[in-house]
């Protein structure tokens, strides 16, 4: 896989043509967990593992895959309902 530096470097890591989600799998165990389009239009999707690494990656156009960060200790949030809310 080849990484390119990107332009913004304070918003991404690398960049690079080559999906990265097959390494990610097999190097890291990370799948899919979430996938949103940002403000600006790019796909982000967040990979996360098991045993709690994670990397969130940035399509801004086609056949373009950018490493926005990636880290450990990943951890989902569980909001707690207050007694008496409704659903």
């Amino acid at each position: 896989m080849a990484v390119f530096l990107c332009p913004d470097a304070n918003a991404t890591i690398g960049c690079t043509p080559d999906d990265p989600a097959p390494i990610l799998l097999k190097k890291h165990n990370e799948k899919p967990l979430a996938k949103g389009m940002s403000s600006r239009g790019a796909v982000i999707t967040i990979y996360v593992s098991r045993e709690g690494t994670w990397t969130i990656i940035a399509q801004p156009e086609e056949k373009v895959f950018c490493i926005l960060d990636m880290g450990r200790k990943f951890s989902p949030v569980i909001s707690k309902k207050k007694s008496g809310s409704k659903s």
